[in-house]
């Protein structure tokens, strides 16, 4: 999340942030993956499925991240990844061993 913030920095459409707006939307990031792992971690399920689900939820946080920089931010992108999250979420429950 921080290499992207970085990389960012470069992109002229994107805005210009403080140095504590980046550990903000870096540990956004962190706390959103964190909370799907742990969180599937005692659902019984494939650990393939989990990684797909855990995967998603952590673009979901760099793709939204890279969407606030560049001011990008739609339902349209919060429905996509919500879908995609959703998804996988329900495959990993459907599917146990």
């Amino acid at each position: 999340s921080l290499y992207q913030i970085w990389v960012t920095r470069y992109d002229k459409d994107a805005k210009n942030t403080g140095i504590l707006e980046k550990i903000f939307l870096s540990f956004i990031v962190f706390f959103l993956v964190f909370s799907g792992v742990i969180g599937v971690s005692f659902i019984p399920s494939e650990p393939f499925l989990k990684a797909l689900f855990t995967s998603s939820v952590a673009m979901f946080g760099l793709s939204y991240v890279g969407a606030y920089l560049k001011n990008e931010i739609n339902k349209k992108f919060i429905f996509q990844y919500a879908f995609i999250t959703v998804v996988f979420l329900i495959l990993m429950v459907v599917f146990r061993p």
